[in-house]
C-alpha cells in the first residue's frame, strides 16, 4: 500500500501478528543491523512488565534481514520499501538511517515513527532506537506510572540542544493526543529533530513531561556505580529509576566512530562488543 508523509508516497506492507487492546505500543525503527534489533526485542520481552504490543518498522534493509524479521521475530513488522528523502530533495536514512545534515534530520527514524502512528492505535506510544533497551524488569510500568495529571510524557533522556525535549532513544506519551494536538515526529531543523515536537506540542497544550535522571545529562551519576558494575566503564546512555538502578540503556554515541581521543575515562565500544555485553550482562541474567 501506499501512505503519504511529508509530501512522499511510501511504499509499505503491514505484518500484523499480536495487537493488545488499549496496552503499550512500542515502536523500533531498524535499518540492518539485525543482531542489534534482535538484542532490543529480547531485552523488551523479558523485562517489560505491561500489556504491550511491539512494532517493528524497517525503512529498506536487504531481504535477508527482512526474511530474518519475518521469521525470528514475533513483532508486529512494517516494511518500507522507499527511500526516505528529506525536504530538500537529498537522499538520507537510506545507506546510514543515523546521518543528518542542516534540513533534513535523521529522516528515516521519522518515517518510521510516522508510519506506526498510522497502524497502531495504542493507549500508550513507546518509541525508541533499536540500540536501546530495557535492562530491569519493571521498567515500562516505572514509566507509566510518572504519567498522570498535566505530566503526559516521559522520556529516559533529556535532548538539551534545541528544546529540551524528550530524546527519541526512549520515551512514552499518551497516544489520543497526537492527533488532537497536532503533533509529528517529522524533524524541522535546526529548530527542532526527530521526535521534539511531541514534547513541544505538550508544553504548548499545557502539559509537562517527566524525564529520568541520565548519565548522559548528569555524568556525575557514573560515580554511584559500584567499582565492580559492568557499566562502570561503557560509554552508554544510562537511564535510571528513582532508587539510582540502571534501568535503560541507549548505546547512541558510545561507538568508536563518535569516540574523541584523550576525551574520556569510559570505553569505546564496536557494535561486536556491545552485543557482547548485553548477552552476558543483561539478556544471560534472570530478570532484576
Amino acid at each position: 500500500m501506499k501512505v503519504p508523509i511529508g509530501g512522499t508516497q511510501y511504499d509499505v506492507q503491514v505484518v500484523e501478528r499480536a495487537r493488545v487492546p488499549d496496552a503499550l505500543a512500542i515502536v523500533v525503527p531498524c535499518y540492518q543491523a539485525f543482531d542489534l534489533t534482535r538484542v532490543c526485542l529480547d531485552a523488551i520481552e523479558r523485562f517489560t512488565d505491561v500489556p504491550h504490543e511491539v512494532w517493528v518498522v524497517d525503512n529498506g534493509s536487504a531481504p535477508a534481514v527482512v526474511e530474518r524479521l519475518r521469521a525470528e521475530t514475533r513483532a508486529n513488522l512494517i516494511l518500507n520499501r522507499t527511500t526516505p528523502w528529506n525536504r530538500g530533495g537529498g537522499l538520507l536514512g537510506w545507506r546510514r538511517p543515523w546521518y543528518r545534515r542542516p534540513g533534513g534530520g535523521s529522516i528515516a527514524n521519522a518515517v518510521a515513527l510516522e508510519l506506526a502512528a498510522r497502524f497502531a492505535t495504542p493507549r500508550w506510544m513507546w518509541v525508541m532506537h533499536n540500540d536501546s533497551l530495557p535492562c530491569r524488569r519493571g521498567w515500562a510500568s516505572y514509566m507509566l506510572g510518572k504519567l498522570g495529571g498535566k505530566v503526559k510524557g516521559a522520556g529516559v533522556r533529556e535532548d538539551e540542544i534545541r528544546v529540551h525535549a524528550m530524546h527519541q532513544s526512549g520515551f512514552v506519551f499518551e497516544f489520543a493526543l497526537f492527533r488532537e494536538l497536532g503533533m509529528s515526529f517529522l524533524p524541522g531543523l535546526p529548530a527542532y529533530d526527530v521526535g521534539d515536537l511531541v514534547t513541544v506540542k505538550l508544553r504548548e497544550a499545557g502539559y509537562d513531561v517527566f524525564v529520568c535522571a541520565n548519565l548522559h545529562n548528569r555524568p556525575e551519576l557514573r560515580e554511584r556505580l559500584p567499582a565492580d558494575h559492568w557499566l562502570r566503564d561503557i560509554n552508554c546512555d544510562i537511564a535510571f529509576d528513582d532508587a539510582g538502578t540502571p534501568m535503560y540503556l541507549h548505546l547512541g554515541r558510545g561507538t568508536f566512530r563518535y569516540s574523541k581521543p584523550g576525551s574520556a575515562q569510559a570505553q569505546a565500544l564496536s557494535l561486536e562488543d556491545w552485543l557482547r555485553l548485553v548477552r552476558a550482562h543483561v539478556l544471560d541474567r534472570s530478570a532484576a
